[in-house]
């Protein structure tokens, strides 16, 4: 999750991911952004975390790492 700490859009995304709970058209909604752009950034933190933001398992440590990271900022 460290990684993603200095990637503000993607942590920004993140976190839509998971107020929308996963609901892909919403939150690229709410984001501003094609549904297509908001699949691209859910691949990068994917590469950059080593977890998978559509498995539920890897949401669960996305989740716990984004509360840490935007609760120390």
């Amino acid at each position: 999750m460290g990684r993603l700490h200095n990637h503000v859009q993607l942590l920004d995304t993140l976190c839509k991911w998971f107020e929308y709970s996963g609901e892909s058209q919403a939150c690229a909604e709410a984001l501003g952004i094609h549904r297509n752009s908001l699949r691209y950034r859910l691949e990068k933190i994917g590469e950059l975390t080593g977890c998978d933001p559509y498995k539920t398992d890897d949401l669960l440590r996305l989740y716990l790492g984004a509360q840490m990271i935007t609760r120390h900022d």
